[in-house]
């Protein structure tokens, strides 16, 4: 645990130098959750050698590098932060994961990561989830997180006819702004399963996440996580472990 917290605070000091507003917010919302799915991999995976799927910005790959996996990363784009890449050392395939099929055999990778990728994706999202089980070794371990659709923050919005999505627009601009698309559909933990299931995965267990940004400790931060051991189904995130089945 100390270990990883140490890897997030000399990550932080490389956004920190990018001066780049964008990452930084980024890494804020989400380094606690960062560092929960670094825990998950490290009780969880089988091995060392784990392929990230939708790497970008690459703060998981740099994370996942530094506590010893020997990862390989993903990514539509990767030039766009190349600069990071090289100076951290890390690899990052260029592939359009809902057009192309990944670069690995049949049945031959330990362990995948695919984590805040699957609501980005439009076109064929399926394709994705079929191509990752297809390179899996039987018993290979998955790791899945993404936005809860039935997270309170969206159904206020609901409620108050303003639809899911938080900001459309800026979820619609994000292919112009950083070439891949926003936040187009989120799912329930039933969806994923079902999806997941269907595809050729062994389901061992399924979660609703929250995780306090920035270690918030506010009297609405503590009521909110009052009423989220309750009401999980509210919570923000999803995380689910699987594995391809052996059969």
């Amino acid at each position: 645990m100390k270990q990883n917290v140490k890897f997030l605070k000399e990550l932080e000091k490389q956004i920190k130098f990018l001066k780049n507003k964008d990452y930084w917010n980024y890494y804020k919302d989400h380094k606690d959750r960062i560092l929960g799915e670094i825990e998950v991999c490290q009780a969880g995976f089988k091995g060392k050698n784990v392929l990230e799927i939708g790497a970008y910005p690459y703060f998981m790959t740099y994370c996942l590098k530094k506590a010893g996996f020997n990862v390989i990363g993903v990514d539509i784009n990767p030039s766009r932060f190349e600069g990071f890449l090289a100076k951290n050392d890390l690899i990052v395939l260029k592939i359009d994961i809902e057009r192309q099929k990944l670069p690995f055999d049949d049945n031959s990778v330990d362990n995948v990561l695919f984590s805040e990728v699957f609501e980005h994706l439009g076109q064929n999202p399926l394709f994705a989830i079929q191509e990752i089980n297809r390179i899996l070794k039987p018993g290979g371990k998955f790791i899945l997180t993404t936005p809860n659709l039935y997270r309170i923050g969206n159904i206020l919005r609901y409620i108050r006819g303003k639809g899911i999505t938080k900001d459309v627009y800026s979820e619609l601009e994000k292919i112009q702004k950083y070439g891949h698309l926003g936040h187009l559909r989120e799912y329930s933990k039933y969806e994923i399963l079902t999806i997941l299931k269907k595809t050729g995965f062994q389901i061992k267990s399924a979660r609703y996440l929250h995780h306090p940004h920035n270690g918030k400790r506010t009297i609405f931060a503590k009521l909110l996580s009052l009423f989220y051991k309750v009401f999980g189904v509210f919570r923000e995130g999803l995380m689910v472990e699987g594995e391809k089945g052996t059969n």
